[in-house]
């Protein structure tokens, strides 16, 4: 993680200023991003979209995480466009690369589902709890594992 220093640094080299969604905003990714999920039937176990990043818990899929991502994002901005929420001088709506993790076992994933359920706390914001999120069944996940 980053400490308040480094995110200072990286905020100043940024070719933009950093997005900052509104409320409306948050909700209408999220809706991009539910729209995408059942496109392609992507298991998302936890997001949190907030002001200046989003985070998300997403099950193993055939599909590259990247093309993912790319995929999530790409209808988020589209609705966004649409429905009139960016048009900020043809200024991107997200950074090039995200950060991926990759989590191997139950425990991570679960740890990882608490923190994003968390951020927006951390944040003084309410939970978030959105339609599209599928929980994630750590018993039957320990199961696949040993059956390798």
């Amino acid at each position: 993680m980053l400490d308040d220093r480094e995110r200072k640094e990286v905020k100043q080299s940024l070719k933009y200023p950093p997005v900052e969604f509104t409320g409306v905003q948050a909700k209408t990714v999220a809706e991009g991003f539910a729209w995408a999920a059942e496109e392609i039937d992507y298991q998302i176990h936890a997001c949190a979209v907030l002001p200046e990043h989003v985070h998300l818990v997403i099950g193993r899929h055939i599909r590259d995480v990247r093309r993912i991502v790319g995929h999530l994002k790409a209808r988020a901005t589209r609705l966004l466009r649409s429905r009139g929420q960016w048009h900020q001088d043809g200024r991107p709506v997200w950074g090039e690369h995200g950060w991926n993790v990759f989590l191997n076992d139950a425990d991570a994933v679960v740890h990882a589902i608490e923190y994003v359920e968390q951020n927006p706390v951390k944040e003084g914001k309410r939970l978030q709890r959105w339609s599209f999120i599928r929980p994630f069944n750590a018993s039957a996940a320990l199961a696949v594992g040993r059956r390798k």
